[in-house]
């Protein structure tokens, strides 16, 4: 935003950047998968997994940018200090 993008413009930018890094990770984490012993006898189990994880973020994307077109950040910062909260409390 501080080169002139719009909120909806510089939203739209940080989730296209963030595309490769995603893709990436995924690439080099099947060879861990699939080199796992463990891994012929839960595929139907990893595969439910993988789909339950492109839904939840589906919801969760369409649930952030709806919270960032409308300015309102508060919801996302008391959701971000909770989840920290947890991580902290619990490691």
């Amino acid at each position: 935003m501080l080169v002139g993008f719009n909120r909806s413009a510089a939203l739209r930018f940080s989730f296209l950047m963030y595309i490769p890094v995603s893709l990436g990770t995924m690439v080099f984490s099947v060879g861990d998968v699939v080199g796992n012993e463990a891994f012929s006898g839960q595929i139907i189990l990893l595969l439910v997994a993988f789909i339950g994880a492109i839904i939840a973020t589906y919801f969760a994307l369409i649930w952030f940018i709806d919270i960032m077109k409308s300015g309102n950040l508060k919801y996302f910062a008391f959701y971000c200090f909770i989840v920290g909260a947890a991580v902290f409390f619990f490691l």
